[in-house]
């Protein structure tokens, strides 16, 4: 299976997290309110809407998804895992014992290392969580979808770990990087762009992911969301008539892997239909790093930044 393939797979997985947040999600402050409260135990309504008793202070975690993990990275609060899946790629993870994949991690070594708190998202499955507390640990789990949730569940897991004034300033500071950037987008200015995470697939992010509402934020119109999917597949005949100004596309992390692609991209022109459709509206690719259009999570801000500029500095 190609390389692309399987990344576009991973990320589908990944990304599948996001786009059901935003139907039925309480409101942010809420939530917080209920995690920041002093002193431990402490009860938590997560995102599933369970409540949760952490009885004291987490001093271990296993995070069951890289965009948890990217958090606690971000929150300064990485040295506190224990176990993290195999997806995630954040260098302070790198030594972390891996506990399997998020749809179906390995349950007996997760409740093996014992951690203080387990925090994940919906992609794992209820029965997961349930066989996690049965063993006496305590899980919270979050949904994201956007930006905007991504920093109140970094609060809300500050809340948690005993640290709210941390959470709080990380995301301040975040918040004016995100308002600095919005107020560098010209006004009206409506770029259009397509993603697609794989030439063989096609796969691409439309209405409802958390990419789609990443792109708009930053004031480009995403073709993708044209189509009744949230995760629908483009063609290239589609593009034709979409006539997107830029491609996106993730580059791989490995010299080999982002090699390959590079070879491909510089390929496509021989192919008459990419070559029309590059010609139709003078249409750019711009490589992206992988992990900005894969995981959710503080980096997402990163990820917009990069793609604001990439594509105003190209235009």
């Amino acid at each position: 299976m190609p390389f692309l393939f399987r990344s576009c797979i991973r990320l589908t997985l990944l990304a599948l997290v996001a786009f059901v947040a935003a139907c039925g999600r309480k409101d942010a402050s809420a939530e917080i309110s209920r995690a920041v409260a002093p002193g431990y135990p402490m009860s938590v309504t997560d995102d599933l809407g369970r409540t949760v008793t952490i009885p004291s202070r987490p001093v271990t975690i296993v995070s069951m998804a890289p965009s948890v993990t990217e958090m606690l990275s971000a929150l300064g609060e990485a040295g506190k895992l224990v176990g993290v899946t195999q997806w995630c790629v954040n260098p302070l993870a790198a030594k972390v014992e891996r506990i399997g994949n998020m749809t179906s991690p390995d349950i007996e070594r997760i409740i093996a290392l014992a951690p203080s708190l387990v925090i994940g998202t919906e992609m794992t499955p209820p029965h997961v969580y349930e066989a996690i507390s049965q063993g006496g640990i305590p899980s919270v789990v979050f949904k994201h979808q956007g930006l905007g949730d991504v920093m109140a569940d970094m609060r809300t897991i500050a809340g948690i770990l005993g640290d709210s004034g941390q959470g709080d300033a990380v995301v301040a500071a975040m918040d004016a990087r995100r308002r600095a950037l919005a107020a560098s987008i010209p006004a009206g200015e409506h770029v259009r762009v397509a993603l697609i995470y794989d030439l063989d697939s096609m796969g691409s992010a439309g209405r409802g992911s958390w990419v789609d509402d990443m792109l708009k934020e930053i004031g480009l119109d995403n073709v993708a969301n044209r189509a009744k999917s949230s995760w629908p597949r483009l063609s290239r005949e589609a593009l034709l008539t979409l006539r997107p100004e830029f491609i996106l596309m993730p580059l791989p992390d490995g010299e080999r892997d982002a090699a390959e692609l590079r070879a491909r991209v510089d390929k496509l022109a021989e192919d008459p239909v990419w070559r029309q459709v590059f010609s139709s509206t003078g249409c750019r690719i711009l490589l992206v790093p992988q992990v900005y259009l894969n995981i959710p999570g503080p980096r997402t801000l990163e990820a917009m930044e990069f793609i604001s500029a990439a594509v105003r500095e190209t235009k």
